[in-house]
């Protein structure tokens, strides 16, 4: 099976001079990548804070209400699995275990947490 460091044609079937392949500078490159980190803690701070907003709004909404307060207190709680995972893909990543290619998947695990923690809400103010 391929994996990311396998290619698909041997080097005989594209030829390129040598010379330009040890010398290539990237331009801005370490650039991009404290862009990419930045706007990936600022992705996740908002998710953090969307999360701690919505299980502080359940904690309330689970107190006032006597008769399903335990319910409510679940919805709210149900995010910390979601943010567990979101904590684990950025500890992959951050390790190499994940490509950093596929960090595009912890945006969308991040939107889908952030989608929740909306119905949430909306679920406990009705």
């Amino acid at each position: 099976m391929a994996t990311e460091q396998t290619s698909l044609f041997t080097e005989s079937q594209f030829s390129s001079p040598k010379s330009e392949d040890k010398n290539t500078t990237f331009y801005d490159s370490k650039q991009d990548v404290t862009k990419d980190k930045r706007v990936m803690f600022l992705f996740v701070g908002i998710v953090a804070v969307s999360v701690l907003i919505s299980i502080i709004l359940s904690i309330v909404q689970g107190a006032k209400t006597k008769s399903h307060g335990f319910i409510y207190f679940l919805l709210g709680f149900s995010l910390v699995g979601f943010v567990a995972i979101e904590l684990f893909m950025i500890r992959f990543i951050k390790t190499g275990d994940l490509h950093e290619s596929k960090t595009w998947f912890l945006y969308v695990v991040g939107f889908c947490i952030m989608l929740e923690t909306i119905f949430t809400d909306v679920l406990l103010y009705q």
